[in-house]
């Protein structure tokens, strides 16, 4: 609720009247109704819009914000965005194009894909009949996911070209009726799809014939042991001649113990610290089958990164960081496709995310992810973004125009923080001239009473007491 003017009013004069009546009261500039207008109707968000006009020299005088302001016109901001320096916190889309402009471009770059891929994928862990959580749609995703080929006209940039897709099942039947479909054939998938089948009951890893030819394998974790399963991959990634690239795909993995899992996928390095094999892992939460993907964006965490990740929310009030806190589920979609596009990208290479949705539109990684979208970048663009420190480098660049532009903080207060910080100014101010007072009262009554007693003494001394 924003304060009234009668309350504002009040409590400026309230610094007045808690004075002594022997004290000299000083002037305290007390705000017209104008004035009071002009602050109390401000716009409360907390970003600046361009077509804010910048508070009047009068408004700057009264509460003591000085005249540095008035140089915050539209058309100044203008200026400053050509030159590209603008406020990230001002704009975001502004922000994004002034990278571009860095970079000499006028889109998105493409992102940048590995090269070593291979012409096989082996997909574990989906078409289950015993998963309680994987239906028709959720089964076919992945694989149509892993279909996407680069074509000069229609996708140049981004795709996997596998020649052989493997679906390894533990029951080969059921699988090829949830995966041979009409969509499934009318896009290619079946000229690639191959079957695999566990051969043993309850246990879904490959054996080392099963492995041969493959060079990159997306495997999904799920199960009672899943400590156990990701052990078991990683063995056999490197003992495997062909394997190259190893995708993890951890759900609910706030149960997992990472630290355990981090230990075991960094094994797959050898003594010299060189990684023999590539390995990506993609944690999210519980899994929600009913949002759909792109609802939420997201906020990543480098699992393998010695700094501490940057927060999901820039708040500093504990209730804002409460409200900014990511959700406790993750889309099945989503995280499929995350899944599949950091094993497509190069800044995925032996890295350990931590994607989380998260629904605080007040979110550093939330705006972030938003004017990504705006701007038409694509999923790899806004992933390979994302992944390399987006929100960090956001965060960097709204400290540094800050520090720049020191004169901008108090225009992208808020209207009530303005009132609040004028009323302690005045305040201060008033405390400060009636004690200068009291002081100069507490002299002269000094040297009133030193005259007086002088008086005195002369007058004893000529004999008026006779």
């Amino acid at each position: 609720m924003k304060p009234s003017t009668t309350s504002s009013a009040a409590a400026l004069a309230l610094v007045a009247s808690s004075s002594s009546s022997c004290l000299v009261s000083a002037f305290v500039p007390k705000p017209t109704t104008t004035i009071q207008n002009q602050i109390l109707t401000a716009p409360s968000s907390t970003y600046a819009r361009a077509n804010d006009a910048a508070p009047s020299s009068t408004t700057s005088l009264a509460y003591g914000l000085g005249e540095d302001l008035t140089d915050l016109t539209p058309s100044v901001r203008k200026k400053r965005a050509q030159k590209g320096d603008i406020n990230p916190a001002y704009s975001m889309q502004s922000y994004l194009t002034n990278l571009l402009d860095l970079q000499g471009v006028d889109v998105p770059q493409p992102s940048q894909t590995r090269p070593d891929l291979g012409p096989t994928v082996l997909v574990s862990g989906f078409v289950d009949p015993a998963s309680p959580t994987l239906g028709r749609d959720s089964d076919q995703a992945m694989f149509d996911l892993l279909n996407v080929d680069t074509h000069e006209e229609t996708n140049p940039f981004f795709g996997f070209n596998f020649e052989r897709i493997v679906a390894f099942v533990p029951d080969a039947a059921f699988a090829k009726k949830r995966l041979v479909s009409r969509s499934a054939r009318y896009s290619g998938l079946l000229n690639k799809l191959a079957f695999e089948q566990s051969t043993t009951t309850g246990v879904m890893i490959p054996t080392p014939q099963q492995l041969e030819g493959v060079t990159s394998w997306v495997a999904r974790i799920d199960g009672p042991d899943r400590m156990g399963q990701i052990q078991s991959v990683v063995e056999l990634a490197q003992s495997s001649p062909s394997i190259a690239n190893v995708a993890f795909l951890l759900t609910d993995a706030s149960n997992l113990d990472m630290g355990a899992v981090l230990n075991v996928v960094q094994t797959m390095k050898d003594d010299a610290g060189l990684v023999q094999k590539s390995f990506t892992v993609v944690a999210v939460g519980e899994i929600d089958d009913d949002v759909p993907e792109a609802t939420y964006p997201y906020a990543v965490t480098d699992l393998l990164s010695s700094e501490p990740a940057s927060a999901a929310t820039t708040a500093t009030t504990a209730t804002e960081e409460a409200q900014a806190q990511p959700l406790p589920t993750y889309s099945r979609e989503e995280s499929f496709r995350l899944v599949a596009t950091c094993l497509g990208l190069e800044c995925g290479r032996n890295r350990a995310l931590s994607f989380a949705a998260v629904d605080n539109v007040n979110a550093t990684s939330y705006k972030l992810v938003k004017g990504l979208r705006e701007a038409g970048y694509g999923w790899d663009q806004e992933a390979q973004f994302m992944v390399d420190g987006g929100a960090q480098n956001y965060d960097q660049a709204v400290e540094e125009y800050k520090a720049r532009h020191p004169e901008e903080e108090r225009v992208m207060m808020s209207a009530d923080e303005k009132l609040e910080e004028a009323i302690a100014d005045a305040m201060a101010r008033q405390q400060a001239e009636n004690e200068e007072a009291l002081r100069r009262m507490e002299v002269k009554a000094a040297i009133d009473s030193e005259f007086l007693l002088e008086m005195s003494e002369q007058s004893i001394t000529a004999g008026d007491w006779a």
